[in-house]
């Protein structure tokens, strides 16, 4: 049996299961075919297609699909540049064609897992790394912090700005302590203190 079609009328689903004797009856295949979305059916049929074409060109079983097989294949698309994601589709086609026939989850196998996992460290994608700030970048932005602030009424004597201050020592102290944005969130003013060469945190 192959994998149901997702335009195929609910019926067909009724042979979802190699080892039922009993055909569904219309109700049960109808509820059986909103068990997923059409959208993941044909994903499933298209990854499962390129399964199947490997394993005939490579003289593999499919169905049932050995581990061997399947890391093979693994393995192919990702030396190929498959990304995680697509690999991780084809995976889950294989997982799904097995369930629908109630065999045995081949992608469960410790060598499938082992492979897998290794495929994905590997090919993960780094974090992406803000850019430092360094001088003098850091200065032209401690530049763009106001410390006094006027009004009309107050331009001839402009009062002091309490966020453009608090800004340009957030920056200074965290250039100088290498510290992280979340560790500069965290820092109280108890913690910091007087130093002769300036201040000191704790």
């Amino acid at each position: 049996m192959s994998i149901v079609q997702p335009d195929q009328p609910p019926v067909a689903l009724g042979e979802l299961a190699a080892g039922d004797q009993e055909q569904l009856s219309a109700a049960e295949a109808g509820y059986a075919a909103a068990a997923w979305a059409p959208n993941t059916l044909r994903g499933y049929r298209a990854d499962w297609a390129e399964f199947t074409t490997w394993c005939t060109q490579h003289g593999r079983s499919s169905l049932p699909a050995d581990p061997a097989a399947i890391t093979g294949y693994l393995t192919q698309l990702a030396t190929a540049g498959a990304k995680v994601g697509t690999i991780s589709r084809r995976l889950s086609a294989i997982k799904f064609a097995h369930r629908m026939h109630d065999l045995p989850d081949p992608t469960l196998n410790a060598r499938v897992v082992t492979v897998w996992e290794g495929i994905r460290r590997q090919l993960a994608t780094p974090p992406d790394q803000s850019t430092p700030l360094h001088p003098p970048v850091l200065f032209d932005v401690l530049d763009s912090c106001p410390t006094t602030w006027s009004t009309k009424r107050t331009i001839a004597n402009p009062e002091t700005d309490l966020g453009g201050l608090r800004d340009r020592a957030l920056l200074l102290v965290g250039f100088v302590a290498a510290l992280r944005r979340s560790e500069l969130a965290d820092l109280n003013v108890d913690e910091l203190a007087d130093h002769e060469l300036g201040v000191n945190a704790d």
